[in-house]
């Protein structure tokens, strides 16, 4: 007879994540970025509007984020599937 190590429905970790702990990569980028992020937005903000595709992209994924929730009709399967979802049926 095996030994369980938890007990069923219960967590290994019952304490979990502390709120507000940050990942490490986070702080990190956050850390490079500091006193640069201002510049960094203008100068995205001055190619986007010079016509540059892929800054105006991210300037719009910024101001408007896709919803996580929106669905694609991707084929005529009659099926939708999610955003990320790696091509059709």
């Amino acid at each position: 007879m095996q030994d369980a190590r938890f007990q069923p429905g219960q967590s290994g970790n019952p304490r979990g994540r502390p709120r507000g702990s940050r990942n490490r990569t986070t702080l990190a980028v956050e850390a490079l970025l500091e006193g640069e992020a201002e510049a960094l937005t203008r100068k995205a903000i001055e190619l986007a509007t010079g016509g540059d595709i892929q800054a105006l992209r991210i300037c719009l994924d910024r101001l408007c984020p896709p919803r996580r929730e929106a669905t694609l009709m991707c084929c005529g399967c009659g099926q939708s599937h999610g955003r990320n979802r790696g091509g059709c049926c």
